[in-house]
């Protein structure tokens, strides 16, 4: 529908609201004097819509149109000024920090203008029209924002601000539409947001995290307690007053700086052991701004990829941990190894297919060139330690002392070596399959004391499991209520190998968000152990903070 054909349907909407309105009423309730007041103020508000729709590239007059059209003036109370439905969404674009968004992006001020000036001059049908227009179309370019994001993300090299009203589906219209005529709106906007479990978390935590902080660019550098204990001490006090955990009034005593640093511990999810570890000093080192800015990145990449799956298996790669999703309701969380910087676990979502217990490991020549040929060269009995089976490329077993290790090099490598010690490889008791393009799996570890460190980045790019029996058991006694726990660990203390297919579908997935929510409400603030968030918090900082702060 072309711009002039749809103000003529505006305006036919307008009249027969009007004469329906008229035909459910008394004759005595409809006076005159109201007919010539809502014929004209059809009429400025229909000249709004003409002036506008000459430059309308991003289709915003067409969606007024139909927000509009089974009711002309949703934003105007009997009294002639505007209702509680404005005032809320007025309150939710001043306050648009609360969900990732910027205030400066809706015409706020000017919004405010006219709701005081209404109250001064009821009835002023200038201010009425225009301010029925504005409402609109900022609730249509913030419910845009709030459902699909504010950056387009497609490139591969670059993130740019992008109007997204043309994305809004007939469906979400619709619930714009109920949500405004039936004094719903609270209700309608929660609605068009991302319903996933974690965004709902991080929405309410962040929310709670905004009170009494300030997001300023200042920090204080932190050195760990190993490189100078004091300086540690006496910088972490500085930074902790700065970032709004411990008050001015309250230094040099020992009891409330230790409180405040396990506080800033826990929401940085660190050990809350009251020491300047690393860890805890490369985080008191970042700013607030630098966090604010973790939070609108996480909070804008959960609306690129919505996750709708009512129950998954979710890897958010930065916290290091493995959460169970069941109806959308975190049902427990096992700590997780993720691949090293140089050995990146990707992002991606796969359906779990099987698992294996007491698995073989088949080696990858990544790995048996590089990590374990060096070995090999220095130990001779390494194989029969580890429990290695070597073989040419015909797969044909070869002794490993019959090799003269020496004169083997990385590229020269031809040889594939798997560990067939039942239960005793580097895969533990237990892997799990989802077939991927990246040969990523999860699976258990002999090396169980890394899952006590706050950094956890250590595998190839394979997640390890702190308790994978118990995930075992959640993925078999969904296919076969008779499994517990105990009948798995007896299988397992067999040393047989064996395959279980799962035949159901169960969705892996592995994200990277440098911050989450809690169910108690408090936040979690994550490294960037692979530098994915530069790109987009740069151009997010040049977005919010284009005005000083």
């Amino acid at each position: 529908m072309n711009a002039k054909n749809l103000v003529l349907f505006f305006v036919l909407s307008c009249v027969l609201v009007a004469c329906k309105t008229e035909q459910g009423t008394d004759n005595e309730s409809l006076k005159q004097k109201e007919q010539e007041f809502l014929s004209e103020l059809t009429t400025r508000f229909t000249k709004l819509l003409t002036k506008n729709s000459h430059e309308d590239s991003l289709g915003i007059i067409p969606r007024i149109g139909e927000i509009h059209s089974q009711f002309p003036f949703p934003w105007m109370s009997q009294e002639k000024v505007l209702n509680e439905q404005a005032h809320f969404l007025l309150a939710q674009l001043t306050n648009a920090l609360c969900y990732g968004l910027d205030s400066s992006l809706y015409e706020v001020a000017r919004m405010q203008e006219i709701e005081n000036q209404l109250i001064l001059d009821t009835a002023n049908l200038d201010l009425l029209a225009e301010g029925n227009y504005l409402f609109t179309k900022n609730y249509l370019v913030f419910v845009s924002q709030l459902k699909y994001g504010l950056l387009n993300h497609t490139s591969k090299d670059s993130v740019y601000y992008e109007w997204k009203i043309k994305m809004l589906t007939p469906a979400d219209l619709t619930e714009m539409k109920n949500g405004l005529y039936h004094n719903e709106l609270s209700q309608s906007i929660e609605n068009l947001e991302p319903q996933f479990v974690q965004y709902k978390q991080l929405r309410h935590s962040w929310t709670n995290y905004l009170e009494g902080k300030k997001f300023g660019a200042d920090k204080i550098k932190v050195s760990s307690m190993k490189e100078d204990s004091s300086l540690a001490y006496q910088n972490a006090e500085k930074a902790l007053v700065l970032y709004n955990y411990l008050d001015s009034t309250q230094l040099k005593n020992d009891s409330l700086f230790h409180q405040a640093l396990t506080c800033f511990q826990a929401d940085n999810n660190l050990a809350t052991d009251g020491r300047i570890g690393s860890a805890t000093a490369y985080a008191l080192s970042q700013s607030n701004r630098e966090r604010k800015l973790a939070v609108l990145a996480s909070l804008e990449k959960y609306k690129w990829e919505e996750l709708t799956e009512d129950s998954l298996l979710y890897v958010n790669i930065p916290s290091y941990e493995l959460k169970f999703i069941e109806h959308n309701k975190v049902a427990k969380t096992l700590r997780a190894v993720v691949g090293k910087t140089i050995n990146q676990t990707p992002t991606f979502s796969a359906k779990m297919d099987y698992l294996i217990l007491n698995p073989f490991w088949h080696i990858p020549r990544s790995i048996s060139s590089k990590e374990i040929l060096p070995k090999l060269k220095r130990d001779s009995n390494l194989a029969s330690k580890k429990g290695y089976t070597i073989y040419d490329n015909n797969r044909n077993k070869i002794d490993a002392s019959s090799i003269d290790w020496s004169k083997v090099s990385e590229s020269s490598f031809n040889y594939r070596i798997s560990q067939t010690r039942s239960g005793g490889t580097a895969l533990g008791r237990v892997k799990f399959i989802f077939t991927n393009e990246h040969s990523i799996y999860m699976h258990d570890t002999p090396a169980k004391i890394l899952f006590n460190n706050d950094v956890r980045a250590y595998s190839h790019g394979c997640v390890r499991i702190e308790n994978p029996l118990e995930l075992a058991t959640y993925l078999i006694s969904r296919k076969d209520s008779n499994y517990t726990q105990d009948s798995v660990e007896n299988f397992v203390q067999t040393g047989q190998q064996k395959r279980i297919d799962l035949n159901y579908p169960l969705t892996v997935s592995l994200r990277y968000f440098c911050c989450e929510g809690t169910p108690e409400g408090d936040m979690r603030f994550y490294r960037d152990i692979y530098k994915k968030e530069t790109q987009l918090r740069s151009y997010l900082s040049r977005l919010f903070y284009s005005k000083q702060e």
